[in-house]
């Protein structure tokens, strides 16, 4: 049982929850706490992004679905232009600053310094990991294509991106899951995916808008469940 302290978003060990006495205890804050109440509230929140009506001629911004003979594409960028304002400047400070200052100076300078490559080599992947979450933020989409009996999740930036096949029979069910991130504090950040179950599992889609995500998903539904 994943059950999270209201007051301070940290998870609750099973120890400190006893389903007889109907009470969760936190060790974070030191607070108790009504527990059906909190299964209440977990179970509400996997349905607090609203549904929207699905019109596959006119998908919300940002997304999109295309039929040419017997192939279907359907899909919505991933873009965040927010997130993009913030992105852009860190990723430039962090990786201009610390490739010039490890790697840099070496290269202008016309030596080779071990102890500096090897130091450098976490700064090399956090640069690498930020660029490409910064391009994903400012370009990144997620696509679906389906044709006759197969059908393919690509998410990716332009034609370069990650790709996973499946065959639509084995779609048993289309959904969305709760999706929780947590920093050093337990405090959560709650987003969804959509899945697709069946023979195998595929998760996508977890940076994409609620409206887009909706859409995605319920053409999907439609397209690949009875």
């Amino acid at each position: 049982m994943q059950v999270n302290c209201p007051t301070c978003s940290a998870l609750i060990e099973d120890e400190d929850i006893n389903v007889k006495t109907d009470v969760a205890f936190c060790r974070e804050c030191d607070s108790g706490h009504v527990l059906s109440e909190l299964i209440h509230e977990e179970a509400a929140a996997i349905d607090d992004e609203p549904e929207i009506e699905i019109d596959i001629h006119n998908p919300p911004a940002g997304a999109w679905f295309e039929q040419v003979g017997s192939e279907i594409q359907v899909g919505a960028t991933c873009r965040v232009p927010v997130l993009g304002v913030f992105l852009v400047p860190f990723t430039a400070v962090w990786a201009g600053g610390s490739m010039m200052g490890l790697y840099g100076t070496q290269i202008t300078d016309g030596e080779f310094d071990l102890f500096r490559t090897l130091f450098g080599i976490p700064f090399l992947v956090g640069s690498v990991f930020l660029i490409s979450m910064t391009l994903f933020v400012l370009f990144g989409k997620v696509n679906v294509t389906i044709r006759d009996r197969e059908g393919e999740v690509f998410t990716g930036i332009g034609p370069i991106g990650w790709r996973r096949p499946f065959h639509t029979d084995d779609v048993k069910v289309v959904r969305k899951e709760q999706v929780a991130t947590s920093n050093s504090r337990g405090r959560r950040t709650i987003h969804y995916a959509i899945i697709l179950d069946g023979a195998k599992r595929l998760k996508f889609a977890s940076m994409m808008s609620s409206k887009r995500r909706a859409f995605v998903m319920g053409v999907l539904r439609t397209l690949l469940t009875k």
